[in-house]
């Protein structure tokens, strides 16, 4: 089974990529899941709004369908979008996935679960992906977590594991 459909059978499911590829095959993971879904949610904390719209764009992704959670503080609040002053802003994140799960959101991405590690305490980072999932599970709403590849072995990635339904690592996985 190749690592798309993988992901389309789990409604929960952490992708590790490498970190020398990870921009190209998160897209490329994006654009075939945006052909497939209606209404999707982009949850950014590595990407400012601004430049992630332009690489879904130059990768003829079609964003009409998708809400988008600025966390990087760099974006004012406009219509598909929530912006969140920081990525460190762990409570702000988890009210704007809420909100944006009224939408009746199928799939959302959380780009990247890896940046995590450098704001807050793991705890806080933990607490915050756990309750992501949580509301993804209610709202019976698929999540995909992209993280680094390089950080499997994370305190914070390995206490999501029990959680998620699907690990998929890039290097064992391929399309």
């Amino acid at each position: 089974m190749n690592l798309i459909q993988k992901i389309k059978e789990a409604q929960i499911c952490l992708v590790l990529l490498p970190k020398s590829d990870y921009n190209t095959l998160a897209l490329k993971i994006v654009k075939k899941l945006a052909k497939e879904n209606n209404n999707f949610c982009y949850i950014t904390l590595n990407k400012p709004l601004k430049t992630l719209l332009t690489s879904l764009k130059k990768n003829k992704i079609n964003t009409d369908n998708f809400f988008f959670i600025d966390a990087t503080g760099s974006s004012k609040s406009a219509k598909q979008n929530f912006s969140v002053p920081s990525p460190s802003a762990f409570a702000q994140i988890g009210i704007a996935f809420s909100n944006a799960l009224k939408h009746h959101i199928e799939q959302s991405f959380f780009d990247s679960a890896s940046t995590l590690l450098l704001y807050g305490e793991i705890s806080s980072a933990g607490r915050l992906l756990h309750s992501l999932i949580n509301s993804s599970r209610n709202a019976g709403s698929k999540m995909l977590y992209f993280a680094l590849s390089e950080d499997k072995d994370t305190e914070l990635l390995k206490n999501i594991y029990v959680f998620v339904d699907e690990i998929i690592n890039y290097a064992e996985d391929k399309f």
